[in-house]
């Protein structure tokens, strides 16, 4: 009899030559799909971006993984990275966020980022600690040049949901709106 390997000695085991065995093949594609159709996935979920902080973590007195401060005490926007081994370090602001890009991480590379959306009507002269939307760095517009109070870290750097809003937001100084790719090349074109 021909069975297959790591159960040969087992009797219980259909042999390629039962009449059960092409049944065998049918549960084998029934189920799966069975299963992926009572779950209600579908082919375009697989894809689909997360809702403004649903995969994000709240603050809740996190160590900032740059400068070692309480990250929620900081004014937003905050940033918060998940690494390849599923490690989770949060950021007191995006000059910490572009510094710890740019390093080598020992968690692996970051395979999600998050910033806080800022709001239209939130004057980025003014401290804003409150916990923000969480959304993906890469859907972010940034916009550099705005005039910010000395307690901000780094460069003053606003996030916001899309290109609209940041026209639209108060600004202070004359301002540029950047892609978050626009802003790593920005940022390491300052550090030369």
């Amino acid at each position: 009899m021909d069975r297959i390997a790591p159960f040969a000695d087992r009797a219980e085991l259909l042999d390629r030559s039962s009449a059960c065995w092409p049944l065998a093949g049918v549960a084998l594609l029934v189920v799966p799909l069975s299963i992926g159709m009572l779950s209600g996935c579908t082919a375009g979920d697989v894809d689909s971006d997360p809702a403004p902080g649903e995969i994000a973590e709240a603050l809740s007195g996190a160590e900032g993984a740059v400068c070692g401060m309480v990250v929620s005490e900081q004014p937003a926007p905050r940033a918060q990275v998940v690494h390849r081994d599923g490690t989770r370090l949060f950021l007191c602001g995006m000059a910490d966020l572009l510094v710890h890009l740019e390093a080598r991480s020992p968690h692996g590379a970051p395979v999600d980022i998050y910033v806080e959306a800022m709001e239209v009507h939130e004057d980025p002269r003014e401290i804003h600690r409150g916990e923000h939307d969480w959304i993906r760095a890469e859907s972010a517009v940034y916009r550099i040049g705005d005039e910010r109070p000395q307690l901000v870290m780094g460069e003053p750097v606003m996030v916001y949901r899309d290109r609209r809003t940041a026209e639209s937001a108060v600004a202070h100084g004359p301002t540029e709106i950047l892609s978050f790719d626009e802003l790593r090349v920005w940022w390491r074109r300052r550090q030369s």
